[in-house]
């Protein structure tokens, strides 16, 4: 059971598997030409004025790039690998199609709200977004999922200093960037202990250097601060504050994308990190694990009960739904994982 629940998140280990060609980007490509169309969009026809006419272009290409990654779902029983740090299995499609249909949905809500105040810019830098949470879940490479999650958060956090609740959304900004860039610096950091231990950034060659006799606490330092980081991207509690500010302060569309599709990414990045190059360590990352997502669960159920704006109380679901998918992922079963998914997806969708 266990050897088939690790399958379901990596099967290239198990699995020879070919190199994919560009065909099977086809998701990440149309993001991002979409976007590059909507830069020379915005760069070429002037005067600049908000209009739904671009929203309408990343709507369009939004829906074309789910509707491929909904066929790439349907036929990756194998998983493919990329040069050894992308990775095409189940786990990376089921991901990437939760993320895209976040976006259209939120794509949805901003061509409603495109009269008020969205900006033809924030069009370019969801798809960005976007686009780097879908090369974060289908990562096996640490420095490629440290690029995607920097492509990730560097867009948001030009979203959240300019669209927001007027007042505060500087305040939100400042608070994103702060304790993003913390994080970031802590995943780099462990990368870099990481290598020096253990001469190797592939998730693979990580949990070969694990079986081995000869361990050296330097990696075992650099696999502590991994997951915490990982945590703190998560919004897992003590992790989350940032997470309940940013929902609060940030324009409804954007708290929507970050507080569902972005929670969604880290948990998949944790999951695959943890699966496949900690696999070796899960006697010890398994109970802690299992600790933090009954706290998270319990205390920001907590918490949420003396909220008195619904955007906090909305923040909170988001922190218990990662609570909840690391109890079913921490149980190491495939029964595990799916509720976990299934949790995921049902909590992802709804705070759309």
């Amino acid at each position: 059971m266990a050897l088939q629940w690790q399958k379901s998140i990596h099967p290239q280990r198990y699995l020879g598997c070919p190199d994919m060609g560009l065909n099977d980007f086809s998701p990440e490509i149309i993001l991002a030409l979409v976007a590059i169309a909507l830069v020379l969009i915005d760069a070429l026809f002037w005067p600049r004025r908000m209009s739904r006419g671009n929203g309408y272009l990343a709507f369009c290409g939004s829906l074309i790039a789910l509707a491929f990654s909904l066929w790439e779902w349907e036929t990756s029983a194998r998983g493919y690998s990329v040069g050894g740090v992308i990775s095409r299995d189940a786990f990376s499609a089921f991901f990437a199609v939760l993320i895209l249909s976040v976006l259209v949905g939120v794509l949805l809500l901003c061509l409603h709200e495109a009269q008020n105040y969205v900006r033809d810019e924030f069009y370019i830098l969801v798809l960005l977004s976007a686009l780097g949470m879908m090369l974060a879940v289908s990562a096996v490479d640490l420095l490629v999922v440290f690029l995607a999650i920097e492509l990730t958060g560097l867009p948001l956090y030009i979203l959240a200093a300019r669209e927001g609740r007027a007042g505060i959304k500087g305040e939100t900004a400042a608070k994103l960037v702060h304790w993003g860039l913390f994080s970031s610096a802590f995943f780099l950091f462990s990368v870099g202990l990481l290598y020096a231990a253990t001469g190797a950034t592939t998730l693979i060659d990580i949990d070969a250097y694990w079986r081995g006799e000869n361990i050296d606490s330097l990696a075992q330092l650099g696999a502590a601060l991994l997951v915490v980081s990982l945590l703190f991207k998560a919004g897992v509690i003590p992790f989350h504050y940032w997470l309940v500010d940013l929902r609060e302060g940030a324009a409804t569309s954007l708290a929507a994308f970050v507080a569902s599709a972005g929670a969604a990414a880290s948990l998949a990045v944790l999951a695959r990190i943890l699966s496949t190059g900690l696999g070796p360590l899960r006697p010890v990352w398994s109970p802690t694990i299992a600790v933090v997502a009954g706290v998270t669960i319990v205390a920001a159920a907590l918490m949420a009960l003396n909220q008195r704006r619904l955007k906090r109380l909305l923040s909170y679901l988001v922190v218990v739904e990662g609570g909840c998918f690391l109890a079913g992922f921490s149980s190491g079963r495939s029964e595990g994982l799916a509720a976990a998914l299934f949790c995921c997806a049902v909590l992802t969708l709804g705070l759309v």
